[in-house]
């Protein structure tokens, strides 16, 4: 399993059949080609599910400025590690929120934030997990893959080379996220589970 994203380009480029580079950063044409797919892909394969190891709470801090209209408070989504999706909230269903971007009056910074009538506001979340080592290895085995599809085309020029990775892709994606499924449990499947044991 790679431990950098140095490791993980060079995984890539040994399955496109490509030499390693020393750093994802270094000037060539195959490293820039994985630099600027890199944290795109990541985003993106992060936000497609709820995976455990990028799991993370927080107590969100109020921003001073309300909002123009509809809401009473401001909330700023975490920036480090960047929040990815908001998974839940302990708001209850009655209480309304939404997403938007805030931009302060002197337009010289803009933030993420959720507005709501809450008075607080706790957050489960998918955070933007950059280092492999926290990977699960079956993530980091997809993400491999997926990047190596992705960037098979700028690097090879081969459409061919490009599409034999489609299929191990889907499929590689789909066991991670099977497995990483198994390993929680919600309290409502719980409180289900029970219910269906005494009926």
């Amino acid at each position: 399993m790679p431990s950098s994203d140095t490791e993980v380009a060079n995984e890539v480029l040994t399955l496109l059949g490509d030499q390693a580079i020393t750093v994802l950063t270094e000037d060539s044409d195959r490293a820039r080609a994985i630099n600027r797919l890199y944290t795109p892909t990541l985003d993106q394969a992060l936000r497609a599910h709820d995976w455990n190891f990028a799991r993370m709470r927080a107590n969100l801090a109020r921003i001073a400025a309300v909002p123009e209209f509809g809401y009473n408070y401001m909330y700023q989504l975490p920036q480090e590690p960047l929040c990815l999706r908001v998974l839940t909230t302990n708001l209850t269903a009655t209480q309304a929120w939404e997403i938007e971007t805030y931009v302060t009056a002197d337009a010289t910074a803009q933030y993420r934030a959720i507005l709501t009538d809450a008075a607080s506001l706790e957050i489960r979340f998918i955070a933007r997990i950059t280092s492999p080592t926290l990977w699960d290895a079956l993530f980091a085995d997809a993400f491999v893959h997926e990047l190596a599809w992705r960037a098979a085309y700028p690097i090879s020029k081969s459409a061919t080379l490009r599409d034999s990775f489609e299929r191990a892709v889907v499929l590689k994606w789909r066991q991670a996220r099977s497995v990483d499924g198994l390993e929680s449990r919600p309290l409502r499947q719980l409180l289900s589970g029970s219910f269906t044991d005494v009926r």
